[in-house]
């Protein structure tokens, strides 16, 4: 890292692979000379709120609470994303009655159902739903904390993703946020910066 004149990198939660053990950001920082910052993964908090929460209010109540608390007392600077492959970036902005209907739908899925869709191999609009409105309540209190969102945009990223919904035009309506009129700065930041679709992201930057 010193010889690549690495000055600082972002780490989400800890580092390392499905098959190696994972290195916590406080141990792993102390062996290299960059700085490390770490910001916080959306996703997997995704996953456990949809399978052990009974409603979409306790779901939403505590991914508020988690995210606030991740930024405020563990100083994470920002929130990470791949709603990409797990839901497409094509973010809408759902109402509540169809987000609670989306939830409802959810957990009437078999095991297996949620089992595959959980490892990215079945996509059904309930969860797409539910997913994408976990996220907009996560860009929602990133521009009142003031942090950025990363989303992992373009090419790329683990499994049998949406990759038609990973262009990066598709992240205009949460560019957009909350979509009516007046909109808000959200930092968003397209990670991979859409590659190899780098125009649509350049062009996406020069309109916002």
């Amino acid at each position: 890292f010193a010889a690549a004149k690495l000055q600082a990198m972002f780490l989400t939660s800890a580092l390392g692979a499905w098959n190696l053990p994972s290195l916590p950001v406080p141990e792993f920082s102390k062996k290299v000379t960059a700085r490390v910052h770490s910001i916080f993964s959306v996703d997997p908090l995704h996953g456990s709120l949809m399978n052990e929460k009974n409603t979409l209010d306790e779901a939403l109540a505590e991914n508020a609470a988690r995210l606030k608390r991740e930024v405020v007392e563990n100083k994470q600077l920002g929130f990470k994303s791949h709603i990409a492959t797990r839901a497409g970036l094509d973010v809408q902005a759902y109402t509540p009655q169809e987000a609670q209907q989306a939830w409802v739908d959810y957990k009437k899925l078999a095991p297996e159902e949620k089992r595959r869709e959980a490892q990215g191999t079945l996509h059904p609009q309930s969860a797409k739903i539910v997913r994408q409105y976990l996220l907009w309540q996560a860009v929602g209190i990133a521009y009142d904390l003031d942090v950025p969102v990363h989303i992992h945009s373009g090419d790329g990223g683990e499994g049998q993703g949406n990759l038609s919904r990973q262009y990066p035009y598709n992240l205009e309506n949460v560019v957009r946020y909350p979509v009516e009129f007046p909109q808000k700065h959200v930092k968003i930041v397209m990670i991979h910066g859409g590659y190899p679709h780098v125009d649509q992201a350049a062009y996406l930057t020069h309109i916002f």
